[in-house]
């Protein structure tokens, strides 16, 4: 039934111009996203994800699997962009900062935090609900890595220029957040290691005004500065949860 009601507006974006097409399909993909987030309800009908047989394990393997993939795309635009810039000390810190920026943000979870994660939903009574709030969180992951990745390759193309609020916001906003994101996710899951890094994002949004009068250079060892620490703190953060919910999962 949900389908059928966003169907109609597929179709006719595919027909009609090119800039009617954008709203047409944007009201379905609402649809369709707003289906998923209420588990598709219909007068009368109601589902719990506890009733069902579902391989989470197997969709949390895509979710790494798909994060993987976009922080890779980030390095792939880094590379890039220093294929295009001088070949210069500056530009070469620059990579190297924004490379840094990554692994940080990979060992935000990968640290640990992927073990928090598989705990939570093998000992979940509703697995469904944990990797459905992964998988809608994974939007606003896409769109802080994007951000990422563009402001990147704005810092390596002219480590030494200006600084300017767009190149604030898609450098620290995106990781902010990233982390605002996922803090939000944790805290409906496993309720820890969140507040941590809802700490973090607060720290880049600050700092990120400030980087407005910065050389890009300046902000991106700003950036790596924070996330060093962050994720420093989130992979201690990461053992002492997990520690917990075993003891929590055999009691």
């Amino acid at each position: 039934m949900w389908i059928a009601a966003s169907a109609p507006l597929w179709i006719v974006g595919a027909v009609v111009g090119s800039e009617p097409r954008l709203w047409w399909w944007a009201a379905a993909a609402l649809v369709d996203l707003t289906g998923t987030w209420l588990a598709h309800p219909l007068p009368g009908r109601t589902l719990s994800g506890g009733e069902l047989v579902f391989d989470a394990e197997h969709m949390l393997e895509r979710l790494r699997l798909f994060f993987i993939i976009l922080l890779g795309e980030t390095v792939l635009t880094a590379g890039r962009a220093m294929a295009d810039a001088p070949v210069d000390v500056s530009s070469v810190l620059a990579t190297a900062g924004v490379f840094i920026a990554l692994v940080c943000l990979w060992a935000v979870y990968f640290g640990g935090g992927e073990d928090v994660i598989a705990i939570v939903v093998a000992s979940s009574t509703d697995r469904v609900r944990a990797v459905r709030l992964g998988v809608n969180s994974a939007y606003l992951v896409l769109a802080a890595l994007v951000a990422l990745a563009v402001g990147s390759e704005l810092a390596i193309a002219h480590p030494t220029g200006h600084g300017s609020v767009t190149l604030a916001l898609l450098l620290f906003g995106g990781p902010a957040l990233y982390l605002a994101t996922t803090a939000w996710f944790y805290r409906a899951t496993a309720q820890g290691a969140w507040t941590q890094r809802l700490v973090a994002s607060g720290v880049l949004v600050v700092v990120g005004v400030a980087a407005v009068w910065l050389p890009p250079l300046a902000s991106l060892a700003l950036l790596d500065v924070i996330l060093v620490v962050t994720a420093a703190v989130l992979a201690r953060a990461h053992r002492a949860l997990t520690r917990s919910l075993r003891e929590d999962a055999e009691s």
